[in-house]
């Protein structure tokens, strides 16, 4: 039997309460489970965050597409209304750097 299938059963009776071995069976069980919680909990943990990450970046890839579908929309308005909303994030965004370097320096000084 294959050692994936082996800890599989054995998780399964762990689970539902049933021991078909006495006290071997017991041990064996403690020990896989250590082994459960030590290994395949921190690899799962870790998975978790990076499909978190790529999928993030894949939301920003979202925002592009959606510029170059502005730009060939042939709607004047629409791209009035876009470039507004660009204006104002980078004039949002050039004061947060500002203020930023301010602080920087009058605590530095």
């Amino acid at each position: 039997m294959q050692l994936s299938k082996k800890v599989g059963r054995i998780y399964r009776e762990y689970r539902s309460g049933r021991n078909k071995g006495g006290i071997e069976s017991n041990r064996r069980q403690r020990k896989v489970m250590e082994w459960w919680n030590k290994m395949v909990f921190p690899v799962r943990r870790v998975w978790f965050s990076v499909s978190a990450r790529v999928k993030a970046r894949k939301n920003g890839a979202g925002l592009l597409k959606l510029h170059d579908d502005i730009q060939t929309c042939g709607y004047e308005d629409v791209q009035i209304m876009w470039e507004m909303l660009r204006r104002t994030e980078s004039t949002l965004m050039s004061r947060h750097s500002k203020r930023k370097n301010w602080s920087f320096w009058r605590n530095v000084g």
